[in-house]
């Protein structure tokens, strides 16, 4: 009816990952769920909510200048996460990645 509240909007927010601790900002919060890997010696990390970093991740064996598949060359690119998002907000992959864009838009892996 007319009295029912309406139910709002989750706000936008966004997951970011570096590759320097010092350029996480200071307001940052920890999320909870996993972060994918593949290719990586340890293929998942479940994030408990409460620690932000750092994760350590090694490719599971050298990985090759060229996938023969097209796939992606970088553990950076392949990265994905499963989250639970934070009350009032709501998470929603972007697609295509914007690690994997990266990669592509450097012509390869910015860590090698």
């Amino acid at each position: 009816g007319d009295n029912e509240e309406e139910e709002a909007e989750p706000e936008d927010c966004t997951v970011w990952v570096a590759i320097d601790r010092e350029q996480v900002p200071d307001e940052a919060r920890a999320v909870q769920g996993t972060l994918l890997c593949p290719g990586a010696g340890t293929p998942s990390i479940e994030l408990d909510g409460m620690a932000i970093g750092p994760f350590d991740l090694m490719p599971e064996e050298p990985l090759p200048a060229a996938e023969a598949d097209g796939g992606p060359t970088c553990l950076l690119a392949a990265l994905g996460f499963n989250l639970e998002a934070p009350d009032d907000h709501v998470f929603r992959a972007s697609d295509p990645s914007p690690l994997a864009e990266r990669c592509e838009e450097l012509g390869g892996c910015e860590l090698q």
